[in-house]
């Protein structure tokens, strides 16, 4: 199976559907591609999914997307003319897929890092990246 195959089914199993296709808009509540009453769109090999918290925005979303390319799809400059009101948002993000896939458990070994050497990093964070981060302790703490 090759990586982008191995990528589909990954996303598939995630969002809880059979296949990826081409522009799909799913009302998904508890969406896991985005938080949660947000809208999420997600492009994975030219295919994309949005999910939509509730039933009366998926045929705005639907027709948002039908004028925009896959690519155009993630760009926030192309997207949020089109889409409905929005408060904010988080993206876009992208993820890295290397063509010869190393399962987790042939890792031979994990590095640790020292708080101290990513203390700037955290100094430097605002505090709602901080949250979208996972992490619950306060940023003092951690430094």
């Amino acid at each position: 199976m090759d990586t982008g195959q191995r990528v589909r089914n990954a996303w598939t199993d995630l969002i809880g559907i059979s296949h990826l296709e081409h522009m799909q808009v799913l009302v998904s509540p508890d969406s896991p591609i985005c938080p949660k009453g947000w809208i999420g769109v997600l492009e994975v090999t030219d295919c994309v999914t949005a999910t939509v918290p509730r039933e009366g925005l998926k045929y705005a979303v639907e027709f948002a997307l039908s004028h925009l390319t896959a690519l155009q799809a993630v760009s926030p400059q192309a997207l949020l003319p089109n889409f409905p009101t929005m408060n904010e948002v988080l993206g876009p993000a992208s993820l890295f897929y290397p063509e010869k896939f190393v399962p987790t458990a042939d890792l031979a070994e994990v590095d640790e890092v020292a708080v101290h050497q990513i203390a700037p990093l955290i100094r430097d964070a605002l505090p709602k990246d901080i949250e979208r981060a996972g992490s619950a302790t306060s940023r003092e703490r951690r430094l």
